[in-house]
């Protein structure tokens, strides 16, 4: 009985391996690493979440300036002025404030 139970164990740990290599090997061939290799879709995806970072790095300067400025809509070079860091996105698009949103040229404001 002891010995039944040990095949069944070794069966499973073998099919796991044989799984895990090809998953792997997937990956490690075909799946991501083109991607990586030409940019692909990872590099858009993160220059986008940089782009919202910056945005919303824009948006708590805005609030802080007009704590200071009571009544005033600022602008991004009003922003700059005071020494609020204006970060630019990493694909060339260009904000514009509207109210206390910021919206990029390039990137939906979906966050």
């Amino acid at each position: 009985m002891g010995s039944e139970r040990g095949l069944g164990f070794i069966s499973v740990i073998v099919t796991l391996l044989i799984i895990g290599a090809l998953y792997y090997g997937y990956l490690g061939q075909g799946g991501m690493n083109e991607q990586l290799t030409r940019g692909g879709v990872v590099k858009t995806a993160g220059q986008a979440i940089a782009c919202q970072m910056n945005r919303q790095a824009i948006e708590r300067g805005i609030m802080t300036w007009t704590m200071s400025h009571p009544g005033k809509q600022p602008t991004l070079k009003d922003l700059e002025r005071d020494g609020i860091s204006i970060n630019r996105c990493p694909e060339g698009g260009r904000f514009k404030v509207e109210g206390k949103k910021v919206s990029c040229s390039l990137h939906s404001d979906s966050g």
